[in-house]
């Protein structure tokens, strides 16, 4: 079983015993086992809004119990936000909240439990965030001066061989944590003249979804480094990165390791940033980058005119 079908299982089953020790009446629980949002994670996500405002209403005497949901109204969802503005949430995660009850009661409807949903365009707005222009994507360069001088000064053979891997690789692959987390041994491919990676990516949890992602040979010879020092670490785990335990490395670790030796300035995701820019600029192929980021969904761009028409750009690639 691949990382991300593991994970969705363990979540899954967390998930069904929540609903049960709170009690769940079927019709509603259903919202969390039929849901169209594919993560569990997020679905916990939605559960812990959920089940809060649950809570409130009951405690404000709003209804008794599950089975006159019906009373809840839209002023006592503004008020339940408020509340929230109130007691220090910000205004981003209130949003969110909004949009996770919203889905909760339209599904209500649709399921002809309740007549309408509380949740009403009008008050939508009050909670509404203007976007703003994200400045701070990219690393600066002295940053990422201080964290490769960091790195390469750790003590620990394995340590400094393993974190620089993980370093580079992000810079020559552009992958999400997520991505180089469920990275199985048998995902690599470092022989071919174009070397590359099998990559579940964001959103996709089947063996069915793998996707192609061409890598630099910095990136390359990273993992190849690495690869000669996990020989030597006894594991049963198929994963390509371990914890000292032999273990496969969570995200939450690939995070924290770029940030620490960047002195908290730099993030996984910037590298991700750095590394779309840098490609887009050194070929001036978007959809060589649309492919290689995981970024075409509902592109017309199709794998096969991606792969007969970007031969130059990978190769542009090998020595970004």
């Amino acid at each position: 079983m691949i990382y991300k079908e593991e994970l969705q299982q363990i979540k899954r089953a967390k998930i069904e015993v929540l609903l049960k020790d709170n009690n769940y009446p079927e019709d509603l629980a259903n919202f969390f086992r039929y849901s169209s949002v594919k993560s569990q994670v997020c679905l916990l996500g939605y559960f812990s809004s959920i089940n809060k405002f649950l809570n409130w209403c009951l405690q404000e005497n709003i209804f008794e119990d599950f089975n006159s949901i019906e009373n809840v109204k839209s002023s006592h969802v503004v008020k339940y936000l408020k509340e929230l503005i109130d007691n220090g949430y910000k205004n981003s995660t209130v949003v969110t909240i909004q949009n996770q009850l919203s889905s909760f009661f339209n599904y209500l409807v649709e399921e002809d439990l309740i007549r309408k949903s509380p949740i009403l365009k009008r008050n939508k707005k009050l909670f509404q965030l203007k976007k703003k222009k994200d400045t701070t994507k990219l690393p600066k360069k002295e940053d990422l001066d201080v964290l490769s001088k960091s790195l390469n000064e750790i003590a620990n053979v394995n340590s400094r061989v393993k974190y620089l891997a993980i370093y580079r690789f992000l810079l020559g692959s552009g992958l999400r944590e997520s991505e180089l987390c469920g990275l199985d041994m048998n995902d690599l491919h470092l022989e071919s003249d174009y070397p590359y990676v099998e990559v579940i990516r964001k959103g996709a949890y089947s063996e069915l979804e793998y996707e192609t992602v061409y890598i630099s040979n910095d990136a390359c010879e990273a993992l190849k480094e690495w690869l000669e020092i996990r020989k030597k670490i006894q594991t049963a785990s198929n994963a390509v990165f371990l914890t000292r335990e032999g273990l496969r490395i969570k995200e939450k670790n690939i995070i924290r390791i770029i940030k620490k030796y960047s002195n908290n300035t730099i993030t996984p995701h910037m590298l991700r940033h750095l590394y779309v820019t840098n490609l887009y600029h050194a070929t001036n192929d978007l959809a060589f980058v649309q492919e290689q980021a995981g970024h075409v969904q509902g592109s017309s761009v199709t794998l096969d005119t991606y792969a007969a028409g970007s031969k130059e750009s990978k190769e542009v690639l090998l020595n970004l």
